[in-house]
């Protein structure tokens, strides 16, 4: 019996089919494994709505069986809340096309008056080596309005 090396669609590396598997593309190792149910999962709530429906419905019941399990693991993985927070504060900042600058008499010398601005930047001009284009508008807001509008949400 001819032995056959295929390479693992998952790792990539060369390993020894299993003769009575003939369309096997997978290695044995634990990692490609757990691949190779993700990718049939995958395609399989794809291409069959019962299953995704099944998989919906057994989801939510886990979610009404342990509704504290999210609390629970912000609590004792205060490093993942801490990654959270900061991709979500990066994919506010890609979003939101205006800035709210706050400028004090102290940072410039009379030349813009103190106030809240908001800077929106500007498609289709080109800015010189050192200035940029930047539309200034006075905003008539307080700060506190400001800062809650910053706030993260709890839930």
């Amino acid at each position: 019996m001819a032995i056959t090396v295929i390479r693992c669609a998952a790792c990539s590396r060369l390993f020894e089919a299993r003769s009575q598997c003939p369309r096997q593309a997978y290695c044995a190792r634990l990692a490609c494994q757990r691949e190779r149910r993700r990718r049939w999962q995958l395609a399989k709530r794809l291409s069959d709505p019962d299953y995704r429906y099944n998989q919906r419905n057994a989801q939510r019941a886990w979610s009404r069986r342990n509704p504290t399990y999210w609390q629970e693991y912000r609590k004792g993985h205060p490093e993942y809340c801490e990654r959270n927070r900061h991709k979500q504060l990066a994919k506010n900042r890609s979003r939101v096309k205006a800035i709210f600058v706050r400028l004090r008499s102290t940072h410039f010398s009379g030349a813009i008056p103190a106030g809240v601005y908001r800077l929106v930047r500007l498609s289709g001009h080109l800015a010189k080596m050192d200035s940029s284009d930047i539309d200034i508008a006075w905003v008539r807001a307080s700060l506190g309005l400001l800062r809650s509008a910053r706030k993260e949400r709890t839930r």
